[in-house]
């Protein structure tokens, strides 16, 4: 369903039979154009630029946004976002658990048969189920990834670079994101993914501490720390559509 920012910003292009979302900024200096997982294509504009330059450039740029559509049409789709009802299916670090209330539960506990068990008063309250474990999550990411970020750092002591700060956050496109203060961003929904995957971001962001780009000499220093850093980003790909929100 599309939200009604979304709807505002919807236009059609004339001529190709094209919808896209139109977003502008002042602080854009140049368009970019994106096209989702779910075929649909965002137009990101300086507030300069007009609406016939930009149906200018789409038909200059149809046959790469068709290819684009095609090419996210094959990839696995998003899933339903799993709710909040006795049953529903629910992840962390890799393993799928079944959601369940239980009177008398005082806190969140996980079991051995693969259950995720909530206290029985936010069974008739889903959005306070939905805040409870999600507080849970962002515990648990913030434990496991100040963990797993220090065993890397000390890795690559003899890099010589900025000491790492970690900050958390629950994104909807990225895993993570390094800037040049050394400040390091990263998912809380990277607690639900196996912990090989947690690896392969933490190492990825480690990386720009040196490469704030992703050069020959980027994937060098990736190849350095994690010699099996392709296959599990083949497999973080899968992983996007399950846990991102």
């Amino acid at each position: 369903m599309t939200n009604n920012a979304s709807a505002i910003n919807l236009r059609t292009h004339p001529a190709l039979d094209l919808q896209y979302q139109l977003l502008r900024s002042s602080r854009r200096k140049s368009v970019v154009i994106e096209v989702h997982r779910d075929q649909s294509v965002k137009v990101r504009a300086p507030l300069r630029v007009s609406q016939r330059d930009i149906h200018r450039l789409l038909g200059e740029k149809i046959h790469w946004i068709r290819m684009q559509q095609h090419k996210q049409a094959l990839l696995p789709q998003p899933q339903q976002a799993p709710g909040y009802t006795a049953d529903s299916r629910h992840y962390f670090m890799g393993a799928e658990f079944s959601l369940t209330y239980q009177s008398g539960l005082r806190t969140l506990a996980l079991t051995e048969d693969g259950r995720i068990c909530l206290p029985g008063r936010y069974q008739e309250n889903p959005a306070q189920a939905e805040k409870y474990l999600n507080t849970w999550y962002r515990n648990q990411a913030q434990v496991l990834l100040e963990e797993r970020l220090a065993l890397w750092n000390e890795r690559i002591a003899a890099w010589n670079v900025v000491q790492p700060t970690l900050r958390l956050r629950v994104m909807r496109r990225y895993w993570g994101s390094c800037n040049r203060k050394g400040m390091i961003t990263l998912n809380v929904n990277l607690v639900k993914i196996p912990l090989p995957l947690m690896d392969y971001v933490v190492t990825h962001e480690l990386c720009h501490l040196r490469e704030m780009n992703h050069s020959p000499r980027f994937y060098a220093l990736q190849e350095q720390l994690l010699p099996e850093w392709r296959s599990l980003r083949k497999e973080i790909r899968l992983w996007e559509q399950r846990v991102l929100p």
